[in-house]
């Protein structure tokens, strides 16, 4: 079964390695969304650079703020899986 719904709150330098996984084991389904908090602060650039280059995702990025400091700007990335390529 493919997930449909992937949400990522974890270890920051995490993100990219554990979305290379999920696709190389093939557990996205067409049409997925990954939600990844804090893409900007403290960030997780590689991750971000690859889904807007990679060629499989749609990527927005939510501005927001980091969650007990408000003054903070942070983001959300909303990835859609388009499928492999």
């Amino acid at each position: 079964m493919n997930a449909n719904l992937v949400f990522m709150d974890h270890w920051k330098r995490c993100y990219l390695r554990d979305l290379r996984l999920l696709e190389s084991h093939q557990l996205l389904a067409e049409g997925a969304t990954i939600l990844a908090d804090n893409v900007l602060f403290p960030g997780a650039p590689h991750f971000l650079q690859y889904a807007k280059t990679c060629g499989k995702y749609h990527c927005k990025v939510h501005r927001a703020s980091l969650e007990y400091f408000r003054a903070i700007p942070d983001g959300i990335a909303e990835l859609r899986y388009t499928g492999t390529h």
